[in-house]
């Protein structure tokens, strides 16, 4: 592991001038060999294109090695493209908080002045063409973001009643985040974007106390999801990340309910895991609130049912107000309206609304899942997603 000293000096005086500020895409790949080139070419085709692109192999045990190699081979036959850097963790058990470790630590950031910017993109997402430009300009303009994190959509490709739920609740997702003054809830982790600065501070806050984590490390590799840490390690600083609009970002959907399953329960426990390492903090107010809300809602439609059991069991009946059937057309017409971009699919799925109203009903029962697993501490499995 880096020292301190590594991670903090700037670049020798010596050095010849360079542009800046540099824009660094750091690519962690675990097993990627399917998605690792097409992720590649949609940094290629970017409006302002990267200077640098690094790909960490991570645990690999595919072709995910060989696949970068030859794009590394023919990115070096274009002089006018950046070439592309491949780096190999070692040991590694911290999965991808380890891996970003090891190599941005060790031996990205001492290279890199506090104006420069990395890109940590997951190797199944693809960037939308204005995604680094406008992520560059949103953190020189507002110095007080620290960090900007992607917009992600589902893959418009992916057709199937899993892959179209999805779809539509993450479109929504960023829908509401466009309309929250573009405010990151969570920082994702298929896409996020760094001040060089930012992360020195997040590191000497783990070396100080002030943030939890292994003194020595960036990312915490004890949190269940590294974003969702990370997130909470940058407000705790007093950033405030964003979600521009045009940082857009698509990225793969859980193919099965199994591992859709697992990956929920796994997002809710880390933010769960994350907001009791903190603990009671002026940042982490807000993220209280709305848990508290999450979970009261989602027991709505079992007080419902209760109350009409309820009533059948006291009265032998219920007495329905027929007018409340009104309320349906304007659901579907929400429901429909927010998903108008994803196309026809998502369309006519959310106005079936049944449909997506079980989904719902069931990442609900994932959340308490996830809920009684923390407050068992029950020790976390890793399921690959």
């Amino acid at each position: 592991m880096a020292s301190s000293t590594a991670v903090v000096d700037q670049r020798s005086s010596d050095d010849p001038p360079r542009q800046s500020p540099q824009i660094l895409v750091v690519i962690p790949a675990h097993n990627e060999e399917r998605d690792l080139e097409h992720c590649i070419e949609t940094i290629l085709s970017q409006t302002r294109v990267p200077d640098r692109i690094a790909v960490v192999l991570d645990n690999c045990t595919d072709g995910t090695e060989d696949v970068a190699r030859r794009t590394a081979c023919g990115l070096h036959l274009d002089p006018r493209l950046p070439e592309l850097e491949i780096y190999t963790t070692e040991d590694n058990t911290g999965k991808k908080a380890g891996a970003l470790n090891q190599v941005l630590l060790g031996r990205l950031l001492p290279e890199l002045d506090d104006e420069d910017m990395v890109l940590v993109l997951d190797a199944d997402g693809w960037l939308l063409p204005e995604f680094l430009e406008t992520g560059a300009a949103k953190l020189a303009r507002h110095r007080n973001a620290g960090a900007v994190c992607g917009s992600y959509y589902g893959p418009p490709d992916r057709s199937g009643l899993i892959h179209v739920l999805q779809r539509n609740e993450y479109a929504r997702f960023a829908r509401i985040t466009n309309r929250q003054k573009q405010r990151a809830y969570v920082l994702s982790g298929v896409s996020s974007m760094y001040r060089v600065a930012t992360l020195r501070a997040v590191y000497e806050g783990r070396i100080s106390g002030k943030l939890p984590g292994v003194p020595g490390h960036l990312w915490n590799v004890t949190a269940a999801t590294e974003d969702i840490e990370m997130t909470h390690a940058l407000k705790s600083l007093g950033f405030r990340p964003m979600a521009p609009t045009h940082c857009r970002i698509h990225t793969d959907t859980m193919p099965t309910w199994e591992k859709l399953k697992h990956q929920r329960i796994r997002w809710q426990r880390g933010m769960l895991d994350s907001l009791g390492s903190y603990g009671v903090r002026k940042m982490s107010w807000n993220y209280y609130r709305k848990l508290t809300t999450l979970y009261v809602s989602s027991l709505i439609p079992l007080l419902w049912l209760a109350c009409v059991a309820g009533s059948y069991a006291l009265y032998g009946g219920v007495h329905w107000l027929t007018w409340w059937l009104l309320v349906v057309p304007f659901m579907v017409v929400e429901r429909v309206v927010t998903v108008r971009r994803e196309g026809r699919r998502s369309m006519l799925l959310a106005a079936s609304l049944l449909p997506e109203v079980a989904y719902e009903m069931w990442r609900s029962y994932l959340y308490w899942i996830a809920l009684v697993h923390w407050l068992r501490r029950t020790e976390r499995v890793w399921h690959p997603t």
